[in-house]
């Protein structure tokens, strides 16, 4: 797989990541002290190598919720 095959795949997940979360901001009607609880995804990308983590939104930066890291290997 080229690299710009992976490229243009982590921008369609990173921007499907975001359309879940503004959605999810609609469900709750935009109330703040729901929106910091929501449990959200982050995706870490390092050279070939995918992980997704669980992570918790903070007001002023995001924090992980958790160490369990799920590997997805390169093929």
């Amino acid at each position: 797989m080229k690299s710009t095959k992976w490229l243009t795949d982590n921008l369609k997940l990173a921007k499907a990541l975001h359309d879940m979360l503004v959605y999810l901001e609609l469900l709750v009607d935009n109330w703040e002290s729901l929106i910091k609880k929501l449990q959200v995804i982050r995706l870490v990308n390092s050279e070939n190598d995918k992980r997704l983590r669980s992570c918790f939104q903070q007001p002023s930066h995001i924090q992980d919720g958790s160490r369990a890291v799920h590997r997805v290997d390169a093929e």
